[in-house]
C-alpha cells in the first residue's frame, strides 16, 4: 500500500486541521478534506444537517460543491446531525421552504 496525503481546508475547526496538512487545495475541489493516494483522490465535504445543509441547498452552494466534487475519484458528502420530523414527515426547522423526508430520500 502506498502513502495517503491528507489535506485539510484552513476553514475547518482547529481540532480537525490536526488530521492532516492545512491547504487550500480541498476547497478547489469543493471539499473540506482531500485524501490523495495511489487509488485516486477522495474529496469529503461536511455539512451540518439540517442547518448548513439546508442553507447551502437554498443559496446554491451545495450545487457548486457537487459540481466541483465531480473532479475527484471518490466524492463524499457527510451529513452531520440529527433531524427531527413531524409525524407527517416534515422537517422541524425553519429554512425558507418545506423540506420533507421524501425530498431528503430523493437526494440519495
Amino acid at each position: 500500500m502506498g502513502d495517503v496525503a491528507i489535506l485539510v481546508s484552513p476553514a475547518e475547526p482547529k481540532v480537525l486541521r490536526k488530521l492532516g496538512d492545512t491547504s487550500f487545495a480541498p476547497e478547489e475541489f469543493g471539499a473540506d478534506f482531500l485524501l490523495v493516494g495511489e487509488a485516486g483522490t477522495v474529496g469529503i465535504q461536511r455539512k451540518a444537517f439540517p442547518g448548513d445543509f439546508m442553507s447551502s441547498v437554498t443559496d446554491g452552494r451545495l450545487h457548486t460543491v457537487v459540481l466541483k466534487l465531480r473532479a475527484v475519484t471518490f466524492p463524499v458528502i457527510v451529513l452531520e446531525g440529527r433531524p427531527q420530523w413531524t409525524t407527517d414527515g416534515v422537517l422541524i426547522a425553519s429554512y425558507g421552504r418545506e423540506f420533507n423526508r421524501s425530498t431528503e430520500r430523493a437526494m440519495e
